[in-house]
């Protein structure tokens, strides 16, 4: 089979050589020679972009423990907002410890594998989700999109991106730690909100070249404009955690609102190309296209 894909690449490469003789009196041998050198190269090229990006996918595959600090900087209406974090991810479970300006409010989400809740202690307010029936009613991946990282086992960093879109950028250096780049378009059927005005589009991601997980993650608008940075620092891979982190109490005298059906008919109606219900809190940024 893979005689014949190569045959009428041979058969119209002699055809046009035998054109080119005939017309030339052999003065085009070297150019010829150039011409097929660039193609087999741009070949060449391709394939080992492809070979390159296809690694870096599954440089994370079965990644199932690590811990890691964020940053998130976007730019709202014209201000500046800033979200830092930290998250802690094991088998399934996850927490992740945030704060939110602009009264630097702490928000902690907590899944259990089961449930994931998110407390706002200032308000002494819990938000809780099913997550076993959000993955019945909308799949697996919407539920990781909604739940988190702790909404599935293994850690997929690119989870937002068009897998098919996905291109090597080149190598780079990011704090003093070797990284791939890849960019890519978000994946319609991950990004219900494509459609709306201010949603990112592209993403470019710097991928650490010993684990697999992203450093950084840049996303832009339809013009092109940066929207959104994403960064990550003291990745650690497989570390050491106490199961306590992943164990969610309910504070005393705590106003306790679930979200499931509401986030199941908001998911839904976003898919649609309706305009969505507003949560009443901000869902709990994922990292690494989580």
């Amino acid at each position: 089979m893979l005689t014949e894909m190569r045959l009428p690449w041979a058969a119209i490469k002699a055809t046009l050589y035998n054109v080119l003789q005939k017309h030339t009196g052999g003065i085009m041998n070297k150019r010829w020679l150039l011409l097929t050198g660039y193609v087999c190269l741009a070949f060449s090229l391709a394939s080992f972009a492809e070979d390159q990006v296809q690694s870096i996918l599954k440089r994370a595959e079965g990644i199932k423990r690590y811990h890691q600090n964020s940053k998130m900087s976007m730019n709202m209406m014209g201000n500046q907002m800033e979200i830092t974090g930290e998250m802690w991810v094991n088998d399934g479970k996850m927490r992740m410890e945030m704060v939110m300006p602009p009264a630097n409010m702490k928000q902690i989400v907590i899944s259990d594998g089961s449930f994931t809740y998110t407390h706002m202690p200032m308000m002494n307010m819990v938000q809780k989700m099913d997550m076993k029936k959000i993955r019945e009613a909308l799949g697996a991946d919407a539920a990781k999109q909604i739940g988190g990282p702790g909404a599935g086992s293994d850690a997929d960093p690119f989870q937002a991106l068009d897998r098919s879109s996905i291109k090597y950028v080149g190598s780079d250096e990011l704090n003093g730690e070797k990284m791939d780049v890849i960019e890519g378009t978000l994946a319609s059927d991950k990004n219900a909100m494509k459609d709306m005005p201010m949603m990112p589009e592209r993403a470019k991601y710097w991928v650490s070249i010993d684990d697999g997980l992203p450093r950084k993650m840049v996303f832009y608008g339809k013009d092109g404009q940066e929207m959104l940075v994403q960064e990550f620092s003291q990745v650690e891979v497989d570390p050491q955690m106490d199961e306590s982190l992943f164990v969610f109490t309910t504070p005393e005298g705590a106003q306790v609102m679930d979200m499931t059906e509401g986030v199941i008919n908001m998911y839904n109606e976003m898919q649609k190309g309706a305009a969505p219900m507003a949560p009443a809190a901000p869902p709990a940024p994922v990292p690494a296209g989580e």
